[in-house]
């Protein structure tokens, strides 16, 4: 039978059936194709396959569509597809319900189950869409879904789950305003670490981080999993997974053996590359460097929170991408300047706080993004949890009598801060007018009337292709 002749739904399934008996004990056969036959077979294999899954999709819908799931004795699609697709019980079966049951739908999400069917990306990468779109329309406006829906195809047809992943959060650190950093918040109670399993003399554990955690664990264990040779020059036979274990037990043997003080060991680095204005303001994201994390994206607010007592150098960039300062070292809190905190704070100055000293960063009270000097005046013992709430919050302190009170309204460091700045002018006067522009946020809140400048960027963006990936598959600035 021609290709050309199949069109009827029996001779499709007799076609099926004579491609699975050529596909059986295939193995048997393959010793007589070349090197380059065989590269062009499992290239067709791949293509089988994913045709196959799309048609398992369309078979799907049609059944939904007509009842016949509904009908039957399985208590939903997902089980439906289990029940008839036996691979899909190892995972799957619900990326293909979810597929399936859009397609049968109007609007967005019609559009992500037929471009399934379609064979433009995988189930899973559908359902990731689907995914992403709903958490998506809780925060854009109406009109913006159906830009944000075409960048979603268009990452998944590129990039498949991760790169549709890569939206929700860039979206945010461009165009909401502290929408990114509360996002980033509410991520910081999930970071845990279990019990340790012991079985035959090995502990496992189970570790889950957030992007702030993580970009401080790769900065501390990066630069000592790197291979090292042996004394005769020999390869480093460790594998990826035993160096970095090694590497993280051997930052923590550091720290606790640091010849200073507890928790006055030279903290390792997190770069990150910010924009002056968004660091100044507190919206958007910055992007990390370096390491195994490089592009993943913290909120302003963190980078400030971390910036104070050096755990990260930022890299900032004026409007035109020119660096402006690469980090100046010389700000942040020095050991001795710690060790003097130490004795005046003598704990976590925050109201009702008795966490020890040791266990504290030097906070900047008026941070040093915002001119504030490195001295002791201008410092204040914070521990990790309150050091994240000042910040977030934005609570302002100030040293009276030689003891730190803090505000605890919410927003008092910026009315303070302006306070401070009209006693100490600043060099760039455009500098202090960032937090007085108007919120530019076409994505999330109405646009100006009149005002379709912003969409049609956002469109030509989308259309253009260009869409946060450069020609290498990375993440365009």
């Amino acid at each position: 039978m021609q290709v050309g002749q199949i069109t009827g739904f029996a001779d499709r399934r007799e076609s099926i059936g004579d491609a699975r008996a050529a596909l059986k004990n295939i193995a048997s056969s393959l010793f007589q194709a070349s090197g380059a036959e065989l590269r062009e077979f499992v290239g067709d294999l791949d293509d089988l396959m994913r045709v196959a899954a799309a048609a398992r999709v369309a078979a799907t819908a049609e059944a939904a569509g007509r009842g016949e799931i509904v009908a039957s004795t399985s208590p939903g699609t997902t089980a439906w597809v289990r029940e008839h697709a036996p691979t899909t019980a190892e995972g799957g079966a619900a990326d293909v319900a979810a597929c399936a049951l859009a397609a049968n739908t109007r609007g967005d999400r019609q559009r992500v189950g037929t471009a399934v069917i379609d064979a433009e990306f995988s189930p899973r990468t559908g359902a990731t869409i689907l995914r992403e779109m709903e958490k998506l329309r809780a925060e854009v406006i109406p009109g913006a879904m159906e830009s944000v829906t075409e960048a979603l195809l268009i990452m998944g047809r590129r990039h498949g789950p991760d790169g549709v992943k890569m939206v929700r959060p860039e979206l945010l650190s461009r165009f909401g305003s502290r929408e990114f950093q509360r996002d980033q918040d509410k991520r910081r109670t999930r970071v845990e670490l279990s019990r340790g399993v012991e079985n035959d003399g090995i502990t496992e554990y189970d570790l889950a981080l957030d992007n702030e955690s993580r970009a401080i664990l790769e900065a501390a264990i990066g630069p000592l999993s790197k291979p090292v040779p042996g004394p005769d020059g020999e390869r480093d036979t460790r594998t990826f997974a035993q160096r970095r274990g090694q590497a993280l037990i051997e930052a923590l043997r550091r720290g606790l053996s640091s010849a200073v003080l507890p928790g006055a060991s030279t903290k390792s680095t997190v770069v990150v590359v910010v924009d002056e204005e968004r660091l100044r303001d507190g919206r958007g994201a910055g992007r990390v460097l370096g390491g195994l994390d490089t592009g993943m994206l913290l909120g302003s607010e963190t980078v400030r929170k971390l910036a104070c007592d050096g755990q990260v150098m930022p890299l900032v960039r004026d409007a035109f991408g020119r660096i402006l300062d690469a980090g100046r070292s010389e700000r942040f809190v020095t050991r001795e300047m710690l060790k003097a905190l130490w004795v005046r704070d003598q704990q976590c100055t925050f109201g009702g706080c008795t966490a020890p000293a040791f266990w504290c960063d030097g906070h900047h009270l008026i941070h040093w993004v915002d001119g504030g000097p490195t001295s002791l005046d201008n410092s204040a013992l914070l521990c990790g949890g309150h050091h994240t709430v000042v910040h977030r919050d934005r609570l302002a302190g100030r040293l009276i009598d030689g003891e730190v009170v803090w505000d605890y309204t919410a927003g008092s460091y910026d009315r303070h801060l302006n306070e401070w700045r009209e006693q100490h002018p600043s060099p760039d006067p455009q500098a202090d007018s960032v937090a007085a522009q108007q919120d530019q946020r076409p994505w999330f809140g109405p646009p100006p009337p009149g005002d379709d400048q912003a969409w049609q960027q956002f469109r030509d963006w989308v259309d253009g292709g260009a869409l946060w990936v450069d020609e290498d598959g990375n993440i365009a600035a």
